[in-house]
């Protein structure tokens, strides 16, 4: 296991949202293995971090590297002026992959970060988002498969910064972007992204079947069977993000398409016991 924030934990955002937790697990602690720093969450470099996290990396099977945002890239009242992870830490990554290409990155950032330079280093990338004062006990959970990862991203990670869709108007207030935020710029655009609003995996398979749409004016109610098909117990969320062939965008005209869910999470199989739900959701038409 390599890096600070395994042992340092951004696990709540700063300004505001700050708390003076009863006490704050960390993966050092949780994981127990091996543990080398790395690099310092100052950003500046150490050759005698890197060279110790490098050879311990050599040595391993497997190597688990924690990287992320320090608290002085992101917090309220600020904006972020680039999606980098700390140059220290990309080079700690890269060094790492050389030694040994069985490299698993867990990723500790409020905001999303750019990956497309990099995650072809690893075999695996967890997003851990900030996990909060018991996040060491639950990214050891989903490390060691205890647990099912079976989250979807809340957000598009664009392929880099001049991708976003404020990007043209920053800096400034206008918002010229209207409603073409988030999914609905990239969609609008056709535009190559790194991972797309709702994307996630899980160490289980479903399989949807049945579907059936019932439309009633500008309402339209979906309704489908959900089944866990996989050996592990896992949740799925149906989603959906754009109304059926509205490309109303294409000619100009306004975008008001939106999504309201109302679809059953589908709490997954248990051991040796096959799993169905049924699956129901209302979608409305909203600007």
């Amino acid at each position: 296991m390599i890096g600070e924030l395994a042992r340092t934990p951004r696990f709540q955002g700063a300004g505001c949202p700050q708390v003076n937790p009863v006490r704050v697990d960390n993966a050092l602690e949780a994981l127990e293995l091996l543990f080398e720093p790395g690099y310092l969450l100052s950003g500046k470099p150490d050759a005698t971090l890197l060279d110790a996290a490098v050879a311990a990396a050599a040595a391993a099977e497997v190597v688990v590297v924690f990287l992320g945002l320090p608290e002085g890239e992101e917090s309220e009242g600020l904006d972020r002026r680039h999606l980098d992870l700390p140059a220290v830490q990309l080079d700690l990554l890269k060094a790492i992959a050389e030694a040994n290409q069985n490299v698993v990155v867990v990723l500790a950032n409020g905001g999303v970060v750019e990956v497309a330079s990099w995650q072809h280093h690893a075999k695996a990338v967890l997003e851990g988002w900030l996990a909060g004062q018991a996040g060491g006990g639950a990214l050891a959970d989903l490390l060691f498969g205890r647990a099912n990862p079976c989250g979807r991203l809340a957000e598009t990670v664009p392929l880099r910064l001049q991708d976003t869709p404020a990007y043209l108007d920053y800096p400034g207030s206008n918002y010229g972007e209207r409603l073409y935020v988030g999914y609905r710029y990239y969609d609008a655009k056709d535009m190559p992204v790194a991972y797309p609003f709702g994307h996630g995996l899980s160490y289980t398979t479903f399989a949807y079947s049945d579907l059936r749409t019932e439309v009633d004016g500008d309402t339209v109610r979906v309704r489908l069977t959900l089944t866990n098909t996989g050996p592990v117990t896992g949740h799925r969320a149906p989603h959906r993000a754009d109304l059926p062939g509205d490309r109303r965008h294409r000619r100009g005209e306004e975008l008001r398409p939106a999504v309201l869910h109302r679809g059953r999470v589908h709490r997954g199989r248990w051991p040796g016991r096959p799993a169905a739900r049924q699956v129901r959701s209302l979608i409305k038409e909203y600007a």
